[in-house]
């Protein structure tokens, strides 16, 4: 059976279950929402405390994971490009939440006939260009872009490919 009543106060819950016999037990759920931009440890503390008792206090940490969903889409101009232009690629990365995203990279290969040139964001590491776009919040999208130079002596189709991730 239920007995007493909860309310909430600025952060706090105080619920008021009434006289107990001895050597009973009682039992209060409390359901809440973890905000989605909170990350990191949370801290719940209960204190019992009664009438002529001694309080008593049990607490309780839970580590908080954000999850982010996020999408990456490419694109390149001109389209066809002639060999010995130069070819933009536009990288637009977006977030769906409900997290926020930190530290999000994109990781593009280039076609072997391409030689990069320049970027506000990226920059060639090894085989590969590196997008640093740091923090997407849920909802958000970022886009930058890069520029390579097509080998002259090119005669196949380019393709390239982007991946995106963060912590």
């Amino acid at each position: 059976h239920t007995i007493g009543a909860c309310s909430f106060d600025a952060g706090t819950v105080i619920c008021l279950l009434g006289d107990m016999p001895v050597g009973s037990e009682g039992t209060v759920n409390i359901i809440t929402l973890v905000d989605p931009v909170v990350l990191g440890q949370i801290n719940n503390t209960a204190i019992v405390n009664a009438q002529d008792a001694v309080p008593s206090q049990a607490s309780q940490s839970t580590i908080v994971e954000g999850s982010a969903n996020l999408a990456v889409v490419s694109s390149a101009a001109p389209n066809p490009v002639t060999a010995g232009q130069s070819l933009t690629y536009t990288i637009v990365v977006s977030n769906s939440g409900p997290s926020q995203a930190r530290q999000v990279k994109v990781n593009n290969t280039i076609p072997s006939a391409a030689t990069f040139s320049s970027s506000p964001d990226c920059a060639k590491a090894g085989a590969a260009i590196i997008c640093n776009l740091g923090e997407l919040s849920a909802g958000a999208s970022i886009t930058t872009t890069f520029v390579v130079d097509i080998d002259p002596g090119a005669v196949e189709a380019q393709s390239s490919s982007s991946t995106v991730f963060a912590n």
